[in-house]
């Protein structure tokens, strides 16, 4: 039950989420992203580079407990997620990858 539900009343279900399109640009910039984090000493999957450059694009944080995210944000400027408990783990920036 929903805290802003009635008692009795049936749960307010939260709006579907729709799938965002994956182009031919995001895998361009996956491996763009792959090769800066090489250049840096960073080995990234190409999964994990594509999730980067998919959030990047869209301007979305990622959402993970994945620590390979936490240093790839370190030279992607990657918008990452923090629980509520703990917000010091969000990274953020202004053009998000976009450089």
């Amino acid at each position: 039950m929903c805290a802003t539900t009635a008692p009795g009343a049936p749960a307010r279900r939260p709006p579907p989420v729709s799938d965002l399109p994956i182009t031919t640009d995001h895998y361009e910039r996956a491996a763009q992203l792959f090769n800066r984090c090489r250049a840096k000493g960073i080995a990234g999957s190409a999964i994990d580079l594509i999730i980067c450059a998919v959030s990047a694009g869209y301007g979305a944080p990622v959402y993970t407990t994945d620590v390979d995210f936490r240093r790839y944000a370190g030279v992607l400027k990657l918008k990452l997620h923090a629980p509520p408990r703990d917000r010091r783990l969000a990274m953020r920036s202004e053009d998000a990858i976009r450089r």
